[in-house]
């Protein structure tokens, strides 16, 4: 019979600082943003080769330079994605925080 008295409630882990919460939410939705905007850009610059009938030499996804709207697209992804996640936690954070008022 062990010894661990299961009526005993652990306790409860204290919550992260939002300084902390937000800077790991923040890197993470960095990379994704950055991975995410730059496919889209391509898929779009494909659209575009599509639509001017153009055909991309064997082994590249498009006819123009593939590495600068997928460059551009992550930037644009990167810098968008975090700060709208972050602007939905903070107004999430405002709501809680007036309600207990």
């Amino acid at each position: 019979m062990s010894r661990v008295n299961a009526t005993i409630p652990e306790p409860d882990q204290p919550p992260l600082p939002p300084a902390v919460r937000n800077t790991m939410i923040g890197c993470l939705t960095f990379v994704v943003g950055f991975f995410g905007g730059g496919m889209i850009s391509v898929l779009l610059g494909k659209g575009v080769d599509i639509a001017r009938r153009c055909v991309p030499a064997e082994g590249l996804p498009m006819c123009g330079n593939w590495a600068l709207f997928a460059f551009g697209g992550g930037l644009i992804g990167a810098i968008l994605l975090p700060t709208v996640v972050l602007m939905k936690l903070r107004r999430g954070s405002a709501v809680t925080r007036n309600s207990a008022q």
